[in-house]
C-alpha cells in the first residue's frame, strides 16, 4: 500500500477499561483511520494519565480501517475509577486526540459516535461501534463534533485599546448549522486568559464567519507572541494558530490554507488580503520559500560539512535580500543575513554551508529558523538528537524524516528492499504484533508483522527506512526459510 502523502488522520475510536472479571488482557484502545490512505503509525504513541506509554513500530491501519491495541501488546492498564485520560501522539510527539473519562462500569466500552462519546455494553474491537443499553443512563446530552469548523481570522494588536477592538473569528465550511454549546476558544495554554466557553444554543450557520469580540470572550491576545485555539467539549484542541510580533491594526487571515497579515479587517465577513501594498505582497509571496533540509551532525568535522537548504516552491525567482537564517533563539550562533544580491531560483534549492552562515547546529537538539527582513519567523523546524551523517529532510508539508544528505537536489528517501534467496512458503507465527527490531535481530524468531508476505517463491520485504534508522543497522530473519540482512551504508 502506498503511504499517505499527508499526515495520517487517525483518532481514538473506542476504549475498554474494565472487562468483566479479572480479564485485563481484554482491555483495549481502538484507533480509527479517517482518511482514504493507509496510515503508517511508525513512532506514534499511546499514553495514559500516569504516563505509561506504548510506541508503535510496524503497525498500520488500512483506509477507513480500525486497529485494536490490547493490554497484552501495550501493557497499558486503564483506570476503572478515579478518572483516566488516554492520549494519542504522532511521530513528532504532537498530541492528536485525548479522551478523558471518570468511572468505567464493568463490561462497558467508551465509544466515539456521531452523538459524541457514549458508553456501551457491547465492546466492538476492530468493528463498527455498537451502542447498546446505557443510552438512557448517559449523564448529559451528547453532540456531534465536526472537524469542518476552524479559526479564520484574529486581531491581536489593534489601534487604541486592545480590549475594545480585539476579535477572533471562526468559520463553518460545512453544509449544516452547528451548535457550539460547550466548545471553547482560548489562547496558548498557560498564557493567562481563561478559555471562553460557548453558551447554550450558540450556533454557527453553514458558511458563516462568526466574529467573537474581546467583550464577549475576555481573551486578551499578546502583542509579542501567542496562539489561538479552538477546542471541542472536553478540551480537545482541533485547531491552533501561533503567531509572533503582529503588526499594529492588522489581522491574521486564513485564505486558501495559507495565513497572511492584512490591514483590511473583515470580522464576520470573507477574509481579504488584496489591499496589501507591494512590499507586503512580496513578503507574503515569499512564503513559498521554506526550510527543506539540514545536516546537523556530518561525518567528520561539523564545521566542514554542515549545511542548511531552502526550497522555492514558486514559479518565479525570489529576492532574499535581508532575510535571515538562524538556529534556536539564544542558543549560540548569530543569525546569517542574506546579502543584497541573494536570490533563490524558481522551483529551485539553495544550500548554505557552515562556511557561508557560520551557524553551528547542535548535535543533541536545536532548531533552524527562516526569518523575514521584518523579523517575522515564517518557518521553524526543531529536532532532537541528530544521527551522524544523516540530514533532516522535509517529506511533505508536515512530515520530516532523517535521510541521506542531498544538498541542492530533491530529498533522498530510499526504500530498503531485501531479496529472499529461498523459495519457501512463509507461515509466520501467531501472537502479538509488537516486537522491537533489535530483539528480532538477536533472537531466533522474526518480527510478527502484517507487512511481511505470507507466500511466494521470490519476493521482497519492505522495511520502512524510519524503522531501520531508529532501531538497528541490520535485520536477520530466521525460521521462515529465509535470511535477510539489510546493511545501512551511512
Amino acid at each position: 500500500d502506498p503511504p499517505s502523502p499527508i499526515a495520517p488522520n487517525v483518532i481514538i475510536n473506542e476504549l475498554f477499561p474494565n472487562p468483566k472479571g479479572e480479564e485485563k488482557e481484554q482491555e483495549f484502545v481502538e484507533l480509527k483511520n479517517l482518511s482514504e490512505f493507509v496510515a503508517y503509525l511508525i513512532g506514534w504513541q499511546i499514553k495514559d494519565k500516569s504516563g505509561k506509554t506504548y510506541e508503535f513500530i510496524l503497525e498500520k491501519i488500512p483506509p477507513q480501517g480500525l486497529l485494536a491495541l490490547f493490554y497484552e501488546q501495550s501493557k497499558i492498564q486503564l483506570n476503572n475509577t478515579g478518572g483516566e485520560e488516554v492520549t494519542l501522539y504522532d511521530n513528532f510527539s504532537n498530541p492528536i486526540n485525548s479522551i478523558p473519562y471518570q468511572d468505567a462500569e464493568e463490561g462497558y466500552s467508551y465509544n466515539f459516535t456521531e452523538q459524541g462519546w457514549l458508553w456501551s455494553s457491547t465492546p466492538t474491537p476492530e468493528d463498527i461501534n455498537s451502542i447498546t443499553q446505557k443510552n438512557e443512563e448517559q449523564n448529559s446530552p451528547q453532540i456531534a463534533y465536526p472537524r469542518h469548523i476552524w479559526i479564520s481570522e484574529f486581531l491581536p494588536n489593534p489601534k487604541g485599546s486592545d480590549t475594545e477592538n480585539e476579535f477572533i473569528e471562526i468559520y463553518n465550511q460545512g453544509p449544516d448549522e452547528i451548535n457550539l454549546e460547550n466548545w471553547q476558544i482560548d489562547d496558548c495554554e498557560n498564557k493567562g486568559s481563561h478559555p471562553h466557553t460557548f453558551p447554550e444554543n450558540k450556533k454557527i450557520a453553514a458558511g458563516e464567519y462568526l466574529s467573537l469580540p474581546y467583550s464577549e470572550t475576555k481573551i486578551a491576545l499578546n502583542n509579542d507572541e501567542d496562539c489561538v485555539r479552538l477546542l471541542w467539549p472536553g478540551g480537545i484542541a482541533i485547531d491552533e494558530i501561533a503567531y509572533e510580533n503582529p503588526p499594529e491594526n492588522e489581522s491574521y487571515n486564513k485564505i486558501n490554507d495559507r495565513w497572511c497579515w492584512s490591514a483590511s479587517l473583515t470580522p464576520g465577513e470573507q477574509n481579504n488580503c488584496s489591499d496589501k501594498n507591494s512590499e507586503e505582497e512580496t513578503k507574503e509571496y515569499s512564503r513559498r520559500v521554506w526550510i527543506n533540509e539540514f545536516l546537523p551532525d556530518p561525518e567528520g568535522k561539523d564545521t566542514e560539512a554542515e549545511f542548511i537548504e531552502l526550497q522555492n516552491r514558486g514559479d518565479e525567482n525570489i529576492d532574499l535580500n535581508a532575510w535571515q537564517i538562524d538556529d534556536c533563539e539564544n542558543i549560540g550562533s548569530k543569525p546569517y543575513t542574506f546579502p543584497e544580491d541573494a536570490k533563490i531560483e524558481a522551483d529551485g534549492y539553495l544550500a548554505l554551508n557552515y562556511q557561508n552562515t557560520k551557524i553551528n547546529l547542535n548535535n543533541d537538539g536545536d532548531c533552524v529558523r527562516l526569518i523575514t527582513p521584518e523579523g517575522q519567523t515564517i518557518d521553524e523546524i526543531e529536532y532532537n538528537k541528530a544521527p551522524e551523517g544523516q540530514s533532516y529532510s522535509r517529506k511533505n508539508v508536515n512530515h520530516w524524516q532523517w535521510a541521506m544528505p542531498s544538498p541542492g537536489q530533491d530529498n533522498d528517501f530510499p526504500q530498503v528492499l531485501a531479496a529472499a534467496a529461498t523459495p519457501t512458503p512463509l507461515n509466520p507465527p501467531s501472537g502479538p504484533l509488537r516486537q522491537s527490531v533489535s530483539e528480532a535481530s538477536m533472537g531466533e524468531t522474526a518480527p510478527k508483522s502484517p507487512l511481511l508476505p505470507q507466500t511466494g517463491p521470490n519476493f521482497y520485504i519492505y522495511i520502512p527506512i524510519a524503522v531501520l534508522l531508529k532501531r538497528a543497522t541490520h535485520f536477520t530473519f530466521k525460521n521462515w526459510g529465509v535470511k535477510i540482512k539489510a546493511e545501512l551504508g551511512f
